[in-house]
């Protein structure tokens, strides 16, 4: 008898643990109705980085229960996919930062960007640092509109005030969550490793060892091995013929390793910068070797057409799986490497000016 009324004391304490041991973010979206909401999460597995929960409301009100090692970065939105008689409806509610305990979302469906999270220490932290960022950006843009009133967005030069606050945040930090989420989310997609590298050292042991600590580290490794001064790696797909074509076959020749899909919408945009600069300099011995990342062959061949892109083109068609893809560390496009008449790599993801810039010091 003692020992079950002693249990029977104890339940409140396992419960209140238990619920301490885990997530429980207890949201009210007036306007979201029944409808579900996406939390899509990094997570350190090879077949896919990204991990996402579906949570159905029921009368604006929901309930999401998650058990996370370490606090996470989260985002969260509503998307409804386009169909044949209605068109798709996207709602963008952002990155929150989400910990075990117990949390609260409140806010507008119509304004899900704007949703408040209480709770969670480290969201109070990451919206600090959000609101300097955006007031350093407004400052600089505002500057620059002074000199010349058509500006309507920094340029990379203009922009790197914004990084170095970045990349001081992180080295200030370096026990913290969100300096690891940091530098995954500013440098996960265009390494540096030059630069990433140092950040990574900076940062406590444990929080290397975070979920973007980790995965940041495996495309550092990738990125160091095709860094600025190493050796092209060798790749070899199928032309649209099925005829097979190498990287190395245009050694001799200084050559755009790019990377790109017809369904990317600043992949096409960039496409034109590429025309020009291969109608200017081909013939002094520019070329490139286009790798789509698609997968329906007949969508790559009209973009190619459409485009009139005349260069090599090739691609596996296995979209984000492509070989060479996965050989770069390619996970956003556009991309592209310059590699030199040798096969040294000369510089990355060079676009518009920066190009034609490059281009013009090799080939003047």
């Amino acid at each position: 008898m003692k020992k079950t009324l002693t249990l029977i004391l104890l339940l409140p304490l396992f419960s209140l643990a238990q619920k301490d041991s885990i997530c429980v973010l207890k949201g009210h979206i007036n306007g979201l109705g029944n409808k579900k909401l996406i939390f899509s999460r990094l997570i350190d597995d090879p077949r896919f980085v990204m991990h996402s929960d579906h949570v159905r409301a029921h009368h604006d009100n929901f309930t999401y229960v998650v058990k996370l090692s370490e606090p996470t970065e989260f985002t969260f939105y509503y998307h409804k996919k386009k169909t044949k008689h209605k068109a798709g409806v996207f709602h963008w509610g952002g990155q929150i930062f989400l910990q075990n305990g117990n949390l609260t979302l409140t806010g507008l469906f119509d304004s899900l960007d704007k949703a408040v999270l209480k709770g969670s220490p480290l969201n109070d932290e990451l919206l600090a640092e959000e609101r300097e960022v955006n007031d350093l950006y407004d400052r600089l843009l505002k500057a620059e509109q002074k000199k010349d009133t058509s500006v309507k967005y920094l340029n990379k030069e203009q922009f790197q005030p914004v990084i170095e606050y970045i990349n001081q945040y992180i080295r200030s930090h370096p026990s913290s969550y969100l300096s690891a989420t940091l530098l995954y989310d500013h440098y996960g997609y265009d390494v540096q490793p030059q630069v990433s590298g140092q950040l990574l050292k900076v940062l406590d042991e444990r929080i290397q060892a975070s979920v973007p600590g980790r995965v940041f580290k495996k495309r550092l490794d990738i990125a160091m091995k095709t860094d600025v001064g190493k050796q092209s790696i060798d790749v070899t797909l199928p032309d649209m013929d099925g005829k097979p074509i190498s990287l190395s076959s245009l050694r001799g020749k200084v050559t755009l390793l790019d990377f790109w899909a017809s369904w990317c919408g600043p992949c096409r945009m960039e496409n034109p910068n590429l025309v020009k600069a291969y109608k200017k300099y081909h013939e002094k011995g520019f070329e490139i070797y286009s790798v789509s990342l698609d997968v329906k062959k007949e969508a790559w061949k009209n973009a190619v057409a459409k485009d009139s892109l005349t260069w090599t083109h090739v691609s596996d068609l296995k979209g984000w799986k492509s070989d060479a893809a996965q050989l770069y560390g390619i996970k956003a496009i556009p991309s592209n490497v310059l590699i030199d008449r040798n096969g040294v790599v000369l510089a990355k993801n060079l676009r518009e000016e920066e190009l034609e810039k490059k281009l013009r010091e090799i080939f003047k």
